[in-house]
């Protein structure tokens, strides 16, 4: 069996891997955070937006790469990394509205520009690592 892994696929790993652990990491720190600097109160205040933005893409693209292959299609690389982040972004995006609606949580947009800053970065590397191919 001959399992080729793309500088794309790649990326996108890392991508995921680091998105999803800077969510944890904001997980583990913040709640223990005592009277921090106003600058590190803000980075774990929208580091869970930023890295759900950076690694939700990754994920997402995995799954439809599988289930195009499940169903014998082929759908390129770009387009594959544009759905997968715009899915992405929407739910996210969504996400912050729906928290606003039901639990009157206020709209915080630095939440949703760290939001897009990630799947911005990740739809950048991923059209380009899909556009540089081996």
């Amino acid at each position: 069996m001959n399992m080729e892994i793309t500088k794309q696929t790649r990326i996108l790993l890392v991508l995921s891997l680091l998105g999803m652990g800077l969510v944890l990491l904001t997980r583990f720190v913040r709640p223990n955070l005592v009277d921090p600097l106003s600058w590190v109160g803000f980075a774990f205040g929208v580091m869970p937006n930023f890295g759900a933005g950076l690694g939700l893409p990754g994920v997402l693209a995995t799954v439809v790469h599988g289930y195009e292959k499940s169903q014998g299609r082929e759908i390129s690389p770009a387009k594959m990394i544009i759905i997968a982040t715009f899915i992405s972004e929407a739910g996210l995006f969504g996400w912050e509205f729906l928290q606003y609606f039901f639990w009157k949580l206020p709209v915080d947009l630095f939440d949703l520009a760290a939001t897009f800053l990630g799947g911005a970065i990740t739809l950048g590397l991923g059209l380009w690592k899909a556009e540089n191919r081996e």
